[in-house]
């Protein structure tokens, strides 16, 4: 697709005099300026900070579909997720899901388990390290009816990532103590959990189903936060 330039400059024009956005008005800005550059299908941008459960700053879900791309994934499959290991190891950049993932991937543990159940053909990410060793992973999406993103739709997005970056930082900053809030509200006390400390076991939950044409997969978290220990 060609750049809609009208878009782009309509999505920057949001930004300008702003000092601060909600989650939901950059979250937006965001997927207007990357609709105005490439195709895709979903955006979804979870905040990482060590093992602790992902933040979910923004997504484009329906109800349904968030349940299997957001709920069940921060109850225990992110664990095991190349994004999850990459953001982990603060690398910044645009990466594509198929260059962080292993060799087998298409018969690992975590996409047998869960990344079937997404229905993707492709997903790139936006990488950005931010303070208090948060990583913040700015997703773009294509359903398998829709296909890889082209070569020259990467390039372009490579192209954008350092204003992307240094947009996230100043619009998406002080998540720290959204984290220490959350370990706060999930019995953590506000302690954060030290280098090597292994989560808490979690419960199974239900196998949900994306789309009525896909035949459930079994998903037992119990057994992907163990492979992840």
């Amino acid at each position: 697709m060609s750049t809609d330039l009208e878009a782009l400059f309509q999505a920057f024009n949001a930004t300008v005099g702003r000092l601060a956005m909600s989650d939901a008005e950059f979250g937006e800005t965001f997927r207007q300026m990357m609709a105005a550059l490439v195709r895709f299908d979903y955006v979804v941008v979870f905040a990482y900070r060590g093992k602790e459960r992902p933040i979910d700053l923004y997504s484009t879900f329906d109800p349904k579909e968030h349940i299997i791309f957001v709920t069940l994934y921060q109850a225990g499959p992110y664990l095991l997720d190349p994004f999850y290991h990459t953001a982990h190891e603060r690398r910044a950049g645009v990466f594509r899901m198929r260059e962080l993932a292993p060799d087998r991937f298409f018969s690992s543990e975590y996409y047998r388990t869960y990344y079937v159940q997404t229905g993707l053909a492709e997903e790139i990410g936006f990488f950005v390290t931010a303070d208090d060793d948060i990583t913040i992973v700015l997703s773009l999406m294509r359903r398998e009816k829709t296909g890889p993103f082209p070569s020259s739709d990467f390039a372009l997005l490579k192209k954008a990532e350092p204003l992307i970056a240094s947009m996230v930082r100043h619009y998406w900053a002080g998540l720290g103590s959204r984290f220490d809030a959350q370990l706060h509200s999930r019995g953590g006390g506000g302690r954060r959990r030290k280098a090597g400390e292994r989560p808490r076991r979690l419960n199974a939950l239900p196998t949900k189903r994306l789309t009525a044409d896909r035949s459930p997969c079994s998903l037992n978290l119990n057994s992907t936060v163990s492979m992840a220990r």
